[in-house]
């Protein structure tokens, strides 16, 4: 009976939260930046979207389209969750990049950036806009007004050969978690 929305939920783990979450009655948003899940991925429903499949099993739930690393997606996720379910009672950041294997010497700057934008920034974003929503809304009966679960990588624990940006970004995500609870 709770209201939840995953970023990446179009593919890969992000799809499998989202249809676990509606098996166990959630209402999902799901938000990716395309509908449709990446080719090569191992869903084998693969030509349903995620929204499409939890409906089929007899879910609630929608697609909103958002770019995990702009501030105004992330906002209007949370409103258009709110909007099309009431409330918003699980926020999952997991939208995520990982642009290969490489060496900091081989790095770019731009990978760098863009790693850092949607797996560091995406995630603050997200927990920035959903918080502010769970504090203004009325609790459940258990006392709640919500929850926040981060995405992370053991890559935010140790360092990973050949993924700098990477584990620098799942780092952050691991950090701010420890900060924010």
């Amino acid at each position: 009976g709770q209201v939840a929305a995953v970023t990446g939920a179009s593919s890969g783990n992000g799809r499998a939260i989202a249809v676990a979450l509606a098996a166990e009655g959630a209402r999902v948003m799901c938000s990716d930046l395309r509908e449709a899940a990446l080719e090569g991925g191992y869903e084998e429903d693969i030509g349903i979207t995620t929204h499409e499949v939890i409906e089929k099993a007899g879910g609630e739930a929608a697609f909103h389209r958002a770019d995990a690393s702009k501030a105004g997606d992330l906002e209007a996720l949370v409103a258009a969750t709110v909007s099309k379910f009431g409330r918003l009672d699980l926020m999952v950041n997991n939208a995520g990049v990982f642009t290969g294997v490489h060496n900091i010497l081989e790095e770019t700057e731009a990978q760098y950036d863009f790693t850092m934008a949607v797996n560091a920034k995406g995630v603050w974003l997200g927990c920035k806009y959903a918080i502010k929503q769970m504090m203004a809304q009325k609790p459940r009966p258990n006392g709640t007004r919500g929850r926040v679960v981060n995405i992370a990588s053991i890559g935010g624990l140790v360092g990973l050969a050949l993924a700098p940006a990477y584990c620098t970004s799942k780092g952050a995500v691991v950090n701010l978690t420890r900060q924010l609870a």
